[in-house]
């Protein structure tokens, strides 16, 4: 009986994947060249959204179903719709925000190792959701899945910062001299538009410069180094999240069908 509930196949975490893809290349790509690139962060934040919501759902009706008699008169306020919405708006709009900010300005060998952790994410959300299926309802399966399949991304995180350390150029604009024109050098990296995302993507560029400059000024500091590593396993954390969370979007899809 768990196999039947089970959604079978790979074919969302496959969709997904070529999703993922497509909308990396659209940005990377097109946003530079036209602000039409502007529907990759939406639908991005529509995707990842969609599915932190749902799961938020899930879980409230899950846990007020245990706690209130079915004669209760409160019960239908606990719905999960208002706190999922927050949720995922501020989760998506970190999750997007952070993979397309370093989609934007990652060199070939991070864009490479961003391929394999998503590749790495979308095989642990397959399998743990057909792992879990076995214990649990189909679509706590899958939520519980993507939860579990976000720590792929912690091995990734220390690859990242070695390369950073050892193979990676620094940022040419470490090169402009004073802190204040460090900024203005990083500022100019972006591409010259006047919309709301370039806005929350120059503030990202102003934290890593800073924290760039800080690590290269005070003479590789222990504290500079610390700060780096963990800005930089936040953004692979949230690419690895933007996979689990699409994945999970169209699992959900696919067992509401």
């Amino acid at each position: 009986m768990a196999a039947a509930r089970e959604p079978a196949g790979f074919w969302p975490e496959i969709l997904a994947g070529a999703c993922c893809a497509l909308l990396f290349a659209l940005w990377r790509v097109g946003y530079p060249a036209t602000p039409a690139a502007m529907i990759a962060p939406l639908a991005a934040f529509l995707l990842v959204g969609a599915g932190i919501w749902q799961r938020r759902i899930r879980l409230v009706l899950a846990l007020r179903e245990s706690v209130f008699l079915p004669q209760s008169r409160y019960k239908h306020w606990f719905t999960g719709r208002i706190s999922g919405a927050i949720l995922a708006v501020v989760e998506a709009g970190a999750i997007t925000l952070g993979v397309f900010h370093f989609a934007l300005g990652a060199h070939g060998a991070e864009l490479l190792l961003a391929a394999a952790l998503g590749l790495c994410t979308l095989a642990a959300v397959a399998a743990l959701r057909r792992i879990a299926a076995r214990e649990l309802r189909p679509e706590f399966a899958v939520s519980a899945s993507a939860w579990v399949a976000a720590g792929v991304a912690l091995p990734f995180c220390l690859v990242h910062f070695w390369m950073q350390q050892n193979i990676l150029p620094p940022p040419a604009y470490l090169d402009a001299g004073s802190f204040a024109q460090v900024l203005n050098a990083a500022l100019q990296e972006l591409p010259a538009r006047r919309d709301g995302m370039i806005e929350a993507l120059s503030a990202l560029q102003l934290l890593e410069a800073a924290i760039r400059w800080m690590l290269k000024s005070l003479n590789r500091i222990w504290g500079g180094a610390a700060l780096l590593f963990v800005y930089n396993a936040l953004i692979f954390m949230a690419i690895g999240r933007f996979f689990g969370d699409i994945a999970t979007t169209f699992n959900l899809v696919r067992l509401r069908a």
